[in-house]
């Protein structure tokens, strides 16, 4: 099976969404699922994007067998 999660908090991020959909999302590889995440830069809570990324139209990485999508989006302080 697989499964595609859209999202705007991901991992490396570490506030509650973030974490509990990684959570979520490696359980789901280990028990044979391809996942599949689609979100933007790491950003949150500053709307800086985190130092190792930039905020391009699109870039990809796999984390713990999670494949990852980040697409450009508008970034602003969550404020």
């Amino acid at each position: 099976m697989r499964i595609l999660f859209l999202t705007h908090y991901f991992k490396p991020e570490v506030n509650a969404p973030a974490s509990r959909t990684y959570e979520h999302c490696k359980r789901w590889v280990k028990a044979g699922y391809e996942v599949t995440v689609v979100t933007c830069v790491p950003n949150a809570p500053l709307g800086k994007v985190f130092a190792e990324y930039k905020n391009r139209l699109v870039q990809y990485e796999a984390i713990d067998g999670i494949k990852v999508v980040r697409l450009w989006s508008f970034l602003a302080p969550n404020s």
